[in-house]
């Protein structure tokens, strides 16, 4: 048998984010007889990593980018492993150490691969990603998307770019009315509860201030309400202090970091999403494919809605709590009915390790 082809993918936080969860998606769909992933990171607790070295995949370890040096020096370390691709997944081009280190290695091709649509951090990653997007786009050979939004932030709108869709575990997220209860029961929540729920890192991006703003205005007006926060991050402890001022602070739950999203997505009632800027948000897929309401800010791509479940709203809309309770509860059947017409835009995983395969291909 001839060797696996070796991709190295750069590279997994500590978040169950966007990446983490197409990487962990594409590695369980494409055939990893011919592939070999490996990942590298700057976390001592990569997200989702045991699922995947379980699947075959090795995870290295690098010193974290403020050690710039270091940094440098332990990716080309990994990078002259032998790989064939180095398919690097960016929120942001503020960091091209990656970019600069493959460019040592002639016989190694690189993928860009845009996530995002505007980088957290403030000014200075800003101008970091300005100055930087046109080194990312001269030093990769293929420039990849997860909406044509996130590609013309990324490489700019005369750039040619490819949208590869963020596929999903469709059968996996399908709802049922037996998994709807259990779940609840697990929490604690009655089945005539109405829940909200949010799942992403604790990060200005997020606006969980918003979010908290406006479930405490559902729960006055419709007091048998509760709101599930998955997620952890670096302002987590400060929202948890500011909900504590709130009337409705005993009807939020803040669940951390969980590996049962599926199940959660589907005791949702609601998802709501006020984000100040996305790409194209993973979750969202999967929330549509769970089949709940999905409220989305008007600062997200378009793109993003695949169903009749998803509705807009702008953020600084005074009613939004009122719009979310009139639209009540989604049934069981249209719930699956969500699921299926995901699958037929073409989101499910097997999907896109199809696109990614091809894509891989071409290159070697």
């Amino acid at each position: 048998m001839s060797r696996k082809i070796k991709i190295l993918h750069f590279e997994l936080s500590d978040n169950v984010g966007g990446i983490e969860s197409f990487l962990l998606n594409l590695y369980t769909a494409i055939d990893r007889d011919r592939y070999q992933f490996d990942f590298v990171t700057t976390s001592d607790h990569p997200a989702l990593g045991k699922q995947l070295e379980a699947l075959g995949g090795h995870i290295y370890q690098v010193a974290p980018y403020k050690q710039a040096f270091s940094y440098s020096r332990d990716i080309r370390k990994v990078m002259a492993g032998g790989y064939d691709i180095v398919h690097i997944h960016k929120n942001s081009a503020a960091n091209v150490i990656p970019f600069k280190a493959a460019s040592e290695f002639p016989s190694i091709k690189v993928i860009a691969h845009s996530h995002n649509t505007l980088p957290n951090g403030g000014k200075i990653l800003s101008l970091l990603h300005r100055i930087n997007k046109q080194y990312l786009w001269k030093n990769s050979d293929v420039h990849l998307a997860c909406s044509t939004v996130a590609g013309e932030w990324m490489y700019g709108r005369e750039k040619k770019f490819e949208v590869i869709p963020n596929g999903i575990d469709t059968q996996k997220f399908a709802y049922s009315d037996s998994e709807y209860i259990e779940t609840r029961k697990s929490l604690g929540i009655a089945e005539s509860t109405f829940v909200v729920g949010h799942i992403g890192r604790f990060t200005e991006q997020k606006n969980h201030v918003g979010l908290i703003r406006i479930f405490d205005q559902i729960y006055n007006l419709h007091p048998d309400s509760v709101l599930l926060l998955v997620g952890d991050g670096q302002l987590k402890q400060e929202i948890e202090e500011s909900a504590n001022s709130l009337d409705c602070r005993k009807a939020i739950r803040f669940l951390g970091i969980r590996d049962d999203v599926n199940k959660l997505l589907k005791c949702m009632d609601v998802f709501l999403m006020p984000s100040i800027y996305e790409g194209l948000p993973v979750v969202c897929i999967e929330a549509q494919a769970a089949g709940a309401y999905v409220w989305l800010s008007d600062t997200i791509s378009r793109e993003v809605e695949l169903t009749h479940q998803v509705e807009w709203f702008n953020l600084e809309d005074k009613n939004i709590a009122k719009r979310i309770i009139n639209k009540g509860r989604p049934t069981s059947s249209h719930r699956l009915l969500c699921n299926q017409e995901i699958v037929r835009k073409g989101y499910d995983y097997k999907s896109l390790a199809e696109k990614i395969d091809e894509i891989y291909r071409k290159l070697i």
